[in-house]
């Protein structure tokens, strides 16, 4: 229901009774056709030899005949735990009774938008189903699915080979094809760029403003460079006579 946000119908199992009752019927009906379609004037000489032979009635013989017809597919439904009727109604256990609760699988998930929404008709289940059978990926590395107006958006994992996209974006869903793409949010547009991490941050200049120097500054700077380079070439031949 999580997964389809379809609520499931209530469906009660068979009781033995009424499997065992299918059986005969079905049995039945198979067992006079073959007798409309067979002659049966051996069958009946046969019984009669057999009868006689084994010293029992007709009736007997016919019950055996009919437990040894069904020994592979029984007609009688065994009692089992397969036909059990819980009720829907009984409390779910505790974390306790239930035991502990299975790690989750942990991967690199990240946000993908396709192009279909609630105004093309589509649903969740929809959405799901496409990407589940056209991908081959298991429910679990399948994230959660939000549905907008014009768009929507699906968590799947962020290594997700590039041929794999190039098929998404051409498979349809409500007549219309999903061209999926990775976005950073489900607020921020798809056509966002991702981040390269590659790239060296730039330093914040924020409310730094560059102040152009004038002609005297510059030439005051320019003698000063030259002042320290003359200072450090004595300085190095100073030690080279040392």
């Amino acid at each position: 229901e999580r997964a389809t946000r379809q609520p499931l119908s209530r469906m009660d199992m068979p009781s033995h009774d009424a499997v065992t009752r299918k059986r005969v019927q079905k049995f039945r009906e198979t067992l006079a056709e073959a007798m409309a379609d067979e002659p049966l004037k051996f069958y009946k000489q046969l019984s009669l030899e057999l009868a006689a032979d084994m010293n029992i009635d007709v009736l007997e013989l016919a019950a055996g005949v009919l437990c040894l017809a069904q020994k592979d597919r029984p007609l009688q439904a065994e009692n089992s735990r397969a036909l059990s009727n819980p009720s829907w109604d009984d409390p779910r256990p505790s974390r306790r009774e239930r035991g502990p609760a299975k790690p989750r699988v942990s991967r690199n998930q990240a946000l993908y938008r396709v192009e279909v929404g609630s105004a093309d008709g589509v649903e969740v289940r929809n959405i799901l189903g496409a990407v589940a059978h056209e991908t081959g990926l298991a429910g679990r590395f399948i994230g959660q699915i939000r549905i907008h107006p014009k768009y929507s958006t699906i968590e799947l994992p962020a290594d997700l080979p590039r041929d794999v996209l190039d098929h998404l974006k051409r498979v349809y869903v409500g007549q219309k094809p999903l061209k999926i793409s990775r976005t950073l949010s489900d607020e921020k547009s798809s056509e966002a760029p991702l981040p390269d991490l590659d790239r060296k941050p730039r330093k914040a200049t924020a409310g730094v403003k560059k102040v152009k120097k004038s002609k005297t500054e510059k030439k005051a700077d320019k003698k000063a460079k030259l002042k320290k380079a003359k200072a450090k070439k004595a300085k190095d031949g100073k030690r080279k006579t040392d």
